[in-house]
């Protein structure tokens, strides 16, 4: 039983760092579109200010948005782990 809980775990594990690639992309592109907007808005003068601004809002907000659901699935990982060892 203890085996085939780690393997489970195990496979759940390395499916996670497969896709961990993709959520760098999501920010990046995410920070790429704030630049840009924040290019557009801002005055003549503070144009490079205005992409930093953007560029951090965007990479910031969306680095929150990813880590919330990752705390979330921790969570519910967790929960089903604790569900398996107590009625399992």
């Amino acid at each position: 039983m203890q085996l085939l809980l780690y393997t489970s775990i195990k496979t759940r594990i390395l499916t996670i760092l497969k896709l961990k690639v993709m959520w760098i992309w999501i920010l990046i592109i995410v920070i790429t579109i704030g630049a840009f907007l924040g290019y557009i808005g801002s005055d003549s003068d503070e144009k490079g200010k205005g992409c930093l601004g953007g560029a951090l809002a965007g990479g910031i907000g969306c680095g929150y948005i990813i880590f919330s659901i990752f705390m979330c699935g921790l969570g519910i990982m967790i929960f089903i782990w604790l569900f398996e060892f107590l009625f399992g």
